[in-house]
């Protein structure tokens, strides 16, 4: 298999990479190993998703520290929390600012956030692949060779989207 981006991890940050590269036009397929993708966004915030904060700028970034604060600056930056808020809404989940400066959804099920990202993996195009555990990436040529478990897959570029 060849494809143009392999995104690696299917948990928030890898829906999101999926989502943008496959809506950009490129052939995009989206790996995890569980079963289940976002399987953290389903326990954060006790069940209810703890999407994101109201702070902003220089507010958001003292609340990592200074030099993560300071690292992160760019990417919190590119795509502020009212970004986030907006994108998620249009998906089709509304949300509600609770107390400590936290947005949930006004459903208060994680499950609607995880939801809304599937269907717009779907639509964008990417491919999902569940129970596949990549186990090597080498660079390879202009691209890179993956070892999996559903069998060898070329890709031009790939996002490591593993958490921490």
């Amino acid at each position: 298999m060849h494809t143009e981006v392999a995104v690696i991890g299917a948990g928030a940050a890898g829906l999101m990479a999926a989502i943008q590269a496959a809506q950009r036009g490129r052939r995009t397929v989206l790996l995890e190993k569980n079963r289940h993708p976002g399987l953290k966004i389903l326990i954060s915030g006790g069940g209810r998703c703890n999407l994101t904060t109201t702070r902003t700028g220089a507010d958001l970034e003292a609340q990592y520290g200074l030099a993560r604060g300071r690292f992160l600056r760019h990417a919190l930056r590119s795509f502020p929390p009212t970004a986030l808020r907006e994108f998620v809404e249009a998906a089709g989940v509304p949300l509600q600012e609770e107390d400590l400066e936290k947005i949930f959804p006004v459903s208060q099920k994680a499950r609607d956030i995880v939801d809304a990202l599937l269907r717009l993996v779907q639509r964008s195009g990417a491919t999902l692949r569940t129970g596949c555990v990549v186990r090597g990436v080498v660079a390879s040529g202009t691209g890179f060779a993956l070892d999996t478990d559903l069998g060898p897959i070329r890709a031009d570029s790939v996002v490591l989207a593993t958490g921490g």
